[in-house]
């Protein structure tokens, strides 16, 4: 759990407000029973109230906890306490620039409505493929963590539906875009997607370098 950081690890701060971007990086000054404090290396954005993920390697484990903003003033912030915390799955893969049509749409756990409602799909466009993550350029009103569904043409007469997870939401000068992982995949279908990507990269002339991702299944750990 997040009480087994040890004083002076180094972590990473990733922002879930869709207005902040970036990761920063912090070492931990204190652990104690109300929190852990931090000092970043640069002045931190965030204020009481705020989420956000702490990630925290130990050895080529990276771990991430989903913590609330205690306190922050200047680059010393205080975050609570987790008792779970989220394997992240560091693969790697080739990220190539695309544009390609996706239909997207909202698909919550729970919802609040009298009857069923049956998914409403919006067009958005793919403009980055990197395996199971895509990043798209769209209008769908989403949120970190957010459950979507997604479906696209990959080849002349294949085409992928899954259920996605959005892993970050931005704005660029183009419009806003989000980033989302593909969540249904198998062994198989996901080694397809990443030899797709690399046929791409070698299609469009780009070297096949890797970069890495981040995947993240949820782990429950005891107290």
């Amino acid at each position: 759990t997040s009480r087994q950081i040890p004083v002076n690890a180094e972590v990473s701060i990733v922002p879930n407000q869709p207005q902040t971007e970036g990761m920063f990086k912090a070492s931990v000054c204190s652990n104690e029973i109300t929190g852990l404090k931090l000092i970043g290396v640069s002045a931190l954005p965030f204020q009481a109230g705020d989420a956000c993920t702490l990630q925290y390697l130990i050895g080529s484990v990276l771990w991430g906890f989903d913590v609330i903003v205690l306190t922050c003033e200047g680059t010393s912030l205080e975050v609570c306490h987790v008792d779970h915390a989220r394997y992240i799955n560091r693969r790697r893969f080739v990220r190539v620039p695309l544009h390609q049509p996706i239909w997207v749409a909202s698909f919550p756990v729970l919802q609040e409505n009298a009857k069923p409602n049956m998914p409403s799909f919006e067009k958005g466009e793919i403009v980055e493929f990197s395996g199971p993550t895509l990043r798209i350029r769209g209008s769908l009103d989403v949120e970190r963590r957010e459950r979507i569904l997604v479906i696209f043409e990959i080849e002349p007469g294949r085409i992928v539906q899954d259920i996605a997870e959005v892993q970050r939401v931005g704005q660029t000068v183009t419009g806003p875009f989000y980033i989302i992982e593909l969540t249904g995949l198998d062994d198989r279908s996901e080694d397809e997607l990443i030899r797709i990507t690399n046929h791409v990269a070698l299609e469009q002339g780009l070297d096949v370098e890797l970069d890495e991702e981040e995947s993240e299944m949820p782990v429950e750990v005891g107290s």
